[in-house]
């Protein structure tokens, strides 16, 4: 019996202990999978360190002030203040490589201009584009294939093209704007209205003008509400009475019918739209995919797809009509100088050209997608800080009437050709100083080609890194970097800078508040961009201050030219029409949601119609 239960209790205790040894092992197993999935912080660069310790990394936090605020980049900025550096890390993705963040000046500036073998493109925007225009060139890391799409486009907006081409459409459908809102300042009596579909419309038709030209036959964003509220006798009733009216300090907007969307219109805002999805998920890729598997958007890729190929085709027959040479041939939109680099191009490798292919269709859709989206959020913010800036308003109208008196003495809108021609400091410094406040374009992303250091820290090949410039050093005071840490020839160029005169970093160096000018980066203050030549002119200097919104070096904005002629326009052509009157601050906010670019949460006017 004794031995029975000494055999029973061996075996028992024998069991227990090997359950033991595999539970344990089991928790060790769990233990360093966990550890093995924890994010991996790069030596030397601040991080959150409760993020370090969570699978999720940083994500929670960033997703949460995404939705709650619409912003993704200013949370991105907010860490180089938090942790007082010009360069951080967040664990931005699950299971992912660190982010690096990176808010200098200088530093943002040697990278794109002087280090693109080191870092290029990164497929975070590669990823982020590719469900709507695969092919485009702006997918592509600066190689052969990089270079081989640019061929196509390369020299579409020479300063002809901008003067003879583009600016008489830009002009044409900024009128059309204008005339809508003066119809719109009519019915609405002195109340404000909501004007963010109103400037997307002008975007939109100045995008599709500049790109297709002649073979639009009337297609248009704008008309139809133009000819609609034309019809309407009386004020339609504003968006709210009693209590809501006081709320906006009795001047609750006016809430204005629009008319039906032409399909084709309609389409182009789908896919536009579509960019949203991609962006907000932790898989662009597969969250686009699925959103191109709905009708609704099949159906918007499918009209896209009609238009394009009716106006490749009407441009086709223009270029072939037009001369025997494709280099006599007289271009009238981006289109036609397209297919008569295509015909070149086929002649010169002796194939026949051939215009219908998703890469020729994806680089022109890329002047619509591009054009219309940053297009549309600079005029929104180029209004609402007019119309929060009365003097400087006021300044720029006064100087414009001064810089165009035969348009004030024929009482009629100054042309196209006046406007590109005409020579007023104070407007270039204001367009500047408008782009600058914008923050359209808050942020520019690159991958490490290669192992390389930034700021004296390493930085692993396949690194993303995001250069930030919402923030420190541009809009905040910056920080104190040792010139030791900065490559050689970043120091070489501030050498060369500093030779020429007084040190280009100025009285707003690291730590201050202002910028090369002197005056306060937060503030909207256009006479930053001015300065005196010995006879006491007054001149624009576009090395006063730090505007990267359309970033720089090889792979800055391919639009950049284009976005400020239509800017022009619209700045012109609106003042010279309106007084933007300011309006109480529930009505001009400042928050803004992060898409393709920073679009504003709001953009009502208010107008006075000016005579002419």
């Amino acid at each position: 019996m004794d031995y029975y239960y000494y055999y029973t209790g061996g075996i028992f205790g024998f069991t227990v202990s090997r359950v033991a040894v595999a539970i344990a092992l089991c928790a060790l197993v769990a233990y360093l999978s966990f550890r093995a999935l924890l994010p991996r912080p790069l030596p030397g660069i601040p991080y959150n360190e409760a993020a370090s310790r969570s699978v999720l990394g940083d994500m929670p936090e960033m997703v949460g002030h995404a939705e709650k605020t619409g912003e993704l980049y200013d949370w991105l900025g907010a860490q180089n203040v938090k942790h007082r550096s010009p360069i951080v890390q967040v664990f931005g993705r699950p299971f992912g490589k660190p982010w690096v963040i990176v808010s200098d000046f200088r530093e943002t500036q040697d990278i794109l201009m002087r280090r693109v073998k080191e870092l290029d493109r990164s497929a975070f925007t590669a990823d982020l584009l590719g469900g709507v225009i695969p092919e485009h060139h702006s997918r592509w890391q600066t190689n052969d294939g990089w270079r081989g799409r640019r061929r196509l486009v390369g020299d579409v907006l020479t300063p002809s093209f901008l003067n003879k081409v583009a600016a008489p459409l830009l002009h044409e459908s900024t009128m059309r704007m204008t005339d809508l809102w003066r119809e719109k300042a009519r019915l609405a009596k002195g109340r404000p209205f909501w004007a963010m579909k109103d400037i997307s419309h002008c975007a939109l038709d100045a995008v599709l003008g500049f790109t297709f030209g002649p073979g639009l036959e009337g297609l248009s964003a704008t008309q139809p509400n133009l000819d609609y509220l034309s019809s309407l006798p009386f004020p339609p009733p504003s968006g709210g009475v009693g209590g809501a009216d006081a709320a906006y300090g009795g001047l609750t907007p006016v809430a204005f019918p629009h008319a039906p969307s032409n399909p084709v219109i309609e389409a182009l805002f789908t896919i536009s739209d579509s960019l949203e999805t991609a962006m907000k998920s932790l898989f662009p890729v597969l969250a686009h995919w699925l959103l191109r598997q709905r009708q609704a958007m099949k159906t918007a890729i499918g009209l896209k797809e009609d238009l394009l190929r009716r106006q490749v085709d009407l441009s086709a027959a223009r270029v072939r009509s037009g001369s025997s040479s494709p280099e006599d041939h007289v271009v009238r939109c981006a289109v036609d100088e397209m297919v008569r680099r295509e015909r070149g191009l086929a002649a010169k490798e002796q194939r026949p050209p051939d215009f219908h292919t998703r890469f020729f269709y994806d680089e022109l859709y890329g002047f619509t997608l591009g054009g219309h989206e940053s297009t549309t959020n600079s005029n929104q913010w180029g209004i609402k800080t007019l119309a929060r800036h009365q003097a400087q308003q006021a300044e720029l109208r006064s100087r414009l009437r001064e810089a165009l008196p035969l348009a004030v003495a024929e009482r009629r809108v100054p042309t196209a050709q006046e406007i590109m021609q005409v020579r007023c400091p104070y407007l270039e410094a204001s367009i500047e100083e408008l782009f600058r406040v914008s923050l359209t374009a808050p942020v520019c992303v690159r991958s490490a080609t290669q192992d390389t250091r930034i700021l004296g820290c390493h930085i692993p090949k396949g690194t993303v890194v995001f250069q930030v410039w919402n923030q420190a050093g541009y809009t905040q005071p910056g920080f104190a970097v040792d010139e030791a840490l900065r490559t050689p020839a970043a120091q070489m160029a501030a050498a060369a800078a500093a030779a020429k005169g007084p040190t280009p970093f100025g009285p707003g160096g690291p730590g201050g508040l202002g910028d090369e000018s002197g005056f306060d980066t937060a503030a909207y203050v256009p006479e930053r961009w001015l300065v005196k030549t010995e006879d006491g002119r007054e001149v624009f200097d576009a090395t006063r201050g730090r505007n990267m919104i359309f970033s720089m070096g090889p792979r800055g904005c391919y639009g950049r030219k284009l976005a400020y002629v239509q800017f022009r326009m619209m700045v012109v052509l609106v003042l010279w029409n309106f007084r933007l009157e300011e309006l109480p601050g529930k009505l001009n906010t400042t928050g803004a949601y992060d898409k393709l670019t920073r679009e504003p949460h709001d953009c009502y006017v208010k107008l006075t119609a000016l005579p002419l």
